[in-house]
This record gives structure tokens, sequence and C-alpha cells, in this order.
């Protein structure tokens, strides 16, 4: 899970779980540098780590996927074995299809 936050001419990518990215959009505005963990960041960097993860709880989210993964379980077991109806799919033509291939 990830989440961005944009200050100025700095931008922050989140990477729960994972190495974060800061650039420079002013001298870097093609993100090829990661400058996250240089020291002469530093403060950017945590100001905008605060700001970031302010009202957004990472963990919080990643229980609420896992509930959800077994709910979703519950109810895939559910359809294979009661075999419901599908009275609610949009079935399409193929010449509705505007992303076929060579349109």
């Amino acid at each position: 899970m990830s989440r961005m936050i944009r200050k100025g001419k700095w931008k922050l990518n989140y990477y729960h779980e994972d190495r974060h990215q800061l650039f420079d959009l002013h001298n870097d505005p093609d993100e090829m540098t990661n400058v996250y963990g240089y020291p002469e960041h530093a403060q950017i960097q945590s100001e905008l780590l605060v700001e970031l993860l302010a009202n957004w709880s990472p963990e919080d989210i990643q229980k609420q996927l896992e509930s959800s993964k077994a709910t979703k379980k519950i109810l895939r077991n559910w359809a294979a074995s009661t075999e419901p109806v599908d009275r609610y799919r949009w079935m399409t033509e193929v010449d509705q299809n505007w992303l076929r291939l060579g349109s």
C-alpha cells in the first residue's frame, strides 16, 4: 500500500513496509534520483512523513484489507456451493467493445 504527498518542489512516495522515495521535482522533474535517506534532506523528509501519516494509518488499512479478504473468501465459497443466478452482468457484444484491437 502506498501514499504520496507533494509540497512545493518536494514529492514523497510512501510505501508501507518498503523503501520510500523522495524527489526534488524542481531539479529532477522526471523523478530519476531518489534522495530519500540523504542527510541533507532529513528535515523535509521528516516533515513530509509526519504530514502524510497524519490521520492515515497503514496498519489499520492492512487490518481492513485482511478482514475484507476473509469476507470475500466466505462469499466465494458460498457462491461456489449455491451457484446463484447471475442477474447483474452486463453482456457486451463484440462490436460494442471500443477497446478491441484495430479500432
